[in-house]
């Protein structure tokens, strides 16, 4: 097999492993955010958004929005919601369903 041969056949399985991933995308939830209290440890937040499955630099941006009193509205890929809503509110955001 040739080298581009061997690049093509990789990356045909590399986006049909994406389309897999993105096909349980039934599982996702997606929330309001907002700020209810204050952020005693904004890390803490930051890093329970990054548990979610944001990207670190996401997580910072979301977490710079609701600082600045702004709703976020953020996608999360979970099977259980009620716990990242709890896990949240125990941070000092508020969060809901969309």
């Amino acid at each position: 097999m040739s080298t581009p041969l061997k690049f093509m056949v990789a990356s045909e399985r590399q986006a049909g492993t994406k389309a897999a991933l993105r096909s349980h995308s039934s599982l996702d939830v997606e929330l309001i955010l907002r700020r209810r209290d204050a952020i005693g440890r904004p890390v803490d937040l930051a890093l329970a958004l990054k548990g979610f499955g944001l990207r670190l630099r996401d997580a910072h941006r979301a977490l710079d929005r609701i600082v600045a009193d702004e709703e976020v509205s953020l996608t999360f890929g979970a099977a259980d919601p009620a716990a990242i809503i709890a896990r949240l509110y125990a941070l000092g955001v508020s969060a809901r369903q969309r």
